[in-house]
Formats: structure tokens, C-alpha cells, sequence
């Protein structure tokens, strides 16, 4: 993963990626060496819906902005991501297509880690492969979290387009 700042500084910042923070040394090491940094410009597509893809990426700088279509062309944006944040790992995990597309929002640069490389640390060193699943598991609750205020919203405002009632008995409900 070539930067101006040398193996010592791309270990430094991988150390201060939240899913990253209790890897070893020596497996951020070998991190560096697998990984890549890409540059995108700004509104470049770096994946889209449908796509095959085993790679994780860690945002370096800038900002990815990932959607899904809707119809047509429009699209609904799910997430944002900035420096530190990682995307893609429903792939990475799955191996399943690509469930949204990411795209940078201004100018970025991103780190592809390749999917089977994760999955060697998984299999080589156990204590940190703990870490990283746990780390994993945090950022999907606190990603659900979201999904679901957001979901609890669409609902309201459909509510509130439709004229319910607040003061509605729920279905099932015995007044």
C-alpha cells in the first residue's frame, strides 16, 4: 500500500480504524503490505449494486457515498462514510453481489483490503480474528440502530401523509 508516508505511518492510520484498533502489529503489517490505496474523483463509481465483489474498503480521506436504485433513476442514499470508516464487507463476508453502489463524493482516497487476506488472519490468528468479528458485530448493531430510526421514520411520514390518526387503535389492539 504505497503513500508518501511510508509502511510506518500506513500502520500508524490502519491502528486508528475503529474495526483495526485491536489487531496486532505483525497482522497490520502484513495488512499494509496486502492492501492498495486508490484515489477516486469526485462522483467516480468505486462499485455498483449487482456487481460481484470480496474486497473491504477503509476510507482513507474524503467521502463515499453508498445507494441503492429505487426505480428508474432515482436512488435512495443509505450511508456515508469518511476517513476511518470501512464499507463493502456484506460482499466480503457473503460473497454475494454487491447490494448498493458507492461512489465518491468529492475527491478520496480508499484502501482495498482483499477479502481472502482477511479471511487468513481469521484462519492464522485466532485472538485477533475474536477482535475483528467483535468489531464487526459493533458496527452492524450500531448500523441496524440507524436502519431502524430511519425505517420508524419513512413509517411515520407515511402515516402523517395519509392522515392517520395519532390516537389510532393499533391492529390487534382491544380498546
Amino acid at each position: 500500500m504505497g503513500s508518501e508516508s511510508g509502511l510506518g505511518g500506513q500502520i500508524a492510520f490502519l491502528r486508528t480504524v475503529p474495526l483495526l484498533r485491536h489487531a496486532r502489529l505483525a497482522d497490520l503489517e502484513a495488512l499494509a503490505g496486502w492492501a492498495s490505496e486508490r484515489t477516486y474523483g469526485r462522483g467516480q463509481i468505486i462499485f455498483r449494486e449487482g456487481q460481484p465483489g470480496r474486497e473491504l474498503y477503509i476510507v482513507r480521506s474524503g467521502e463515499v457515498i453508498v445507494s441503492q436504485r429505487l426505480r428508474g433513476r432515482v436512488e435512495n442514499v443509505i450511508a456515508r462514510f469518511g476517513p476511518r470508516e470501512f464499507l463493502g464487507e456484506l460482499g466480503w463476508i457473503t460473497g454475494s453481489p454487491r447490494t448498493a453502489t458507492a461512489q465518491a463524493h468529492c475527491d478520496s482516497t480508499l484502501i482495498h483490503v482483499p477479502g481472502e487476506r482477511l479471511f487468513e488472519v481469521i484462519e492464522t490468528a485466532p485472538e485477533t480474528a475474536c477482535r475483528l468479528l467483535l468489531a464487526l458485530a459493533e458496527e452492524f448493531a450500531e448500523r441496524i440502530s440507524e436502519t431502524n430510526q430511519r425505517l420508524r421514520q419513512a413509517v411515520l411520514w407515511g402515516l402523517d401523509a395519509t392522515g392517520y390518526p395519532d390516537d389510532a387503535v393499533p391492529p390487534g389492539e382491544v380498546t
